[in-house]
């Protein structure tokens, strides 16, 4: 088939997109939000918001955002829990694509900080249309003001 476009297989992606392939050592916590890697210990932090795949044990098949990545003793925590305690011997895979948990989160976290002042208005009473800023610490469209006592 030259020349003609198709899909890869799920198998094909994952190994295009892996950037570690571990077996874990130790039980995580009861919880599903943690696994352990020993061969980690003293890696650099390519982990952290990356997306963690387990490929067998109780929770195969589920992927979930890593958060944090303890070098010191291999360690890595998930955003959220999977459906399943992750036991030792589960076979992973840190994919290199973020999450879409941790890119969520990474946005709600600048909006909740403030982050994103510039906001699109129309005021339909004078017809003017533009971007409003805060001349203080909030956003005009968090003060309540009209777009007119905002710059832009």
């Amino acid at each position: 088939m030259v020349n003609k476009g198709y899909a890869f297989s799920r198998h094909e992606l994952i190994r295009t997109l892996t950037a570690y392939s571990g077996i874990t050592t130790d039980d995580g916590n009861i919880g599903g939000t943690t696994l352990r890697d020993r061969n980690l210990i003293g890696r650099n932090n390519f982990v952290a918001e990356k997306t963690i795949l387990l490929m067998t044990g109780d929770a195969q098949d589920e992927d979930k955002g890593a958060i944090v990545f303890d070098n010191t003793t291999g360690i890595i925590t998930l955003q959220s829990a999977v459906s399943a305690q992750i036991k030792a011997g589960t076979i992973f895979r840190v994919l290199n694509i973020s999450s879409i948990e941790v890119d969520v989160g990474a946005m709600s976290t600048k909006i909740e900080t403030n982050q994103y002042y510039d906001r699109i208005f129309y005021d339909e009473a004078t017809g003017v249309a533009g971007t409003a800023r805060s001349k203080g610490r909030k956003p005009c469209w968090m003060t309540g003001k009209r777009p007119r006592s905002c710059y832009f």
